[in-house]
C-alpha cells in the first residue's frame, strides 16, 4: 500500500538500502527501473562499502555526489554539459529534449561538442570519457528529478501514515481502491493478509455494526462494509442502515 514501493522486489530493494534520508529514498524510486538496475547495483554496493567512490574532480563530484558518481537525473546531465563543456542553458535542454526523443544524430553532434569543449576546458580525457560515457548510456532514459522528488515525497507520506496510523491506512486503502473498482480478489487478499502481519484485525459484516465501505470499529480492528455483498442494491442497504440496530430477523423484514 505504500506509493512506489508496493512489488516485492522494491521491497527487498529498499529494506537492503535503508534510505537514510529523502535524497536515498528519491535515488531507490528513480534508480529501480529496468534500465538502470546495473547503476542501482553499483550505488548499493558503494553504500555498502563494497566499491569505493573514490570523486575524480570536484566538479562533477559535486553534481553526481548525491547519487554516489552514478548519473540518474536529466538534471544531472544538463549540469554537467553546462559545468564542463560551457553550455548554454538552451543547448543542455535541447540536448536533453533530443536524447529523450531518441532523436540520436542531433544528440551526438551535441556529445561531441561536449566531448571536445570539455578537454578545452581543461578536463583530463579520462574524466571527459567517464562523463561522456554516462551521458550516452543513460540518456534516453534519464529520469527528471522533479518528477523522483514528488513521487518520493509520496512514499514518504504514505508510509509515515502506514507507521503512525496502520488501522486508518489500511481502512482507506482499501476503501479507496474499491471505490476506484481496482479491488479485485487477488489484490484484496494482499490487503488483508498485510492486516494481519501489521496486527490490524479485519472482522466480517455486521447487520449492526457495517458502514456502506470498509469501516473503523476501533483501534486495530475494521469491518467489512455491506456493500461488499454480492447482489445488495445501494437503496436496500441505505434503508437497512437507516433502520438499526436490529434485535433479530424479523425486524430485519418488517
Amino acid at each position: 500500500g505504500v506509493f512506489q514501493l508496493g512489488s516485492d522486489g522494491i521491497t527487498a530493494t529498499c529494506k537492503r538500502m535503508k534510505p537514510n534520508d529523502f535524497n536515498e529514498l528519491t535515488n531507490l524510486i528513480s534508480f529501480y527501473r529496468p534500465a538502470t538496475m546495473e547503476a542501482l547495483e553499483r550505488y548499493l554496493q558503494k553504500k555498502e562499502g563494497v566499491i569505493e567512490y573514490k570523486p575524480s574532480n570536484e566538479v562533477i563530484d559535486r553534481v553526481l555526489h548525491v547519487t554516489k558518481g552514478e548519473l540518474a537525473y536529466q538534471e544531472q546531465m544538463m549540469r554537467l554539459m553546462k559545468d564542463m563543456a560551457g553550455f548554454t542553458d538552451a543547448e543542455a535542454d535541447r540536448a536533453r529534449k533530443v536524447s529523450s526523443k531518441k532523436k540520436e544524430d542531433e544528440f551526438m553532434k551535441y556529445m561531441d561538442k561536449f566531448k571536445k569543449q570539455s578537454l578545452d576546458n581543461g578536463f583530463s580525457e579520462e574524466e571527459v570519457q567517464s562523463v561522456y560515457d554516462m551521458i550516452k548510456d543513460s540518456a534516453s532514459y534519464s529520469f527528471a528529478l522533479a518528477h523522483g522528488v514528488s513521487y518520493a515525497m509520496l512514499t514518504y507520506i504514505t508510509a509515515y501514515l502506514k507507521c503512525h496510523y496502520p488501522t486508518e491506512f489500511m481502512c482507506a486503502l482499501m476503501t479507496n481502491q474499491r471505490k476506484n473498482g481496482a479491488l479485485d480478489s487477488i489484490t484484496l487478499n494482499e490487503y488483508l493478509k498485510e492486516c494481519e502481519r501489521i496486527g490490524v484485525h479485519v472482522l466480517l459484516p455486521d447487520i449492526n455494526k457495517s458502514e456502506l465501505e470498509f469501516s473503523i470499529l476501533k483501534d486495530r480492528e475494521i469491518i467489512f462494509g455491506l456493500n461488499m455483498i454480492k447482489g445488495c442494491g445501494l437503496k436496500s442497504l441505505n434503508n437497512l442502515i437507516k433502520k438499526r440496530p436490529y434485535k433479530n430477523i424479523d425486524e430485519v423484514f418488517d
